[in-house]
């Protein structure tokens, strides 16, 4: 799978539409600023956030990130 096409919190498929004559999902789902400030720079206006991992930080945003510093995402820049 292109990495494009990967959540960079989960590893899972983020189900980007990029090419799609529509354009991607995610051009029409607001993602939260906290949420995007977990993203290592490198993936900054990159990649797509899946809408698994958007609905699970919105419901638990402190939870949420403590996970992600746990794991190697957290430390990467």
């Amino acid at each position: 799978m292109n990495t494009s096409q990967v959540c960079p919190f989960c590893q899972q498929s983020n189900q980007c539409g990029e090419n799609n004559a529509s354009g991607c999902w995610c051009i029409r789902q607001a993602v939260p600023a906290e949420l995007l400030s977990l993203l290592p720079e490198s993936a900054k206006n990159v990649v797509c956030i899946c809408a698994t991992c958007i609905a699970t930080f919105a419901q638990n945003p402190q939870d949420f990130a403590q996970r992600i510093s746990e794991t190697s995402l957290g430390t990467r820049n």
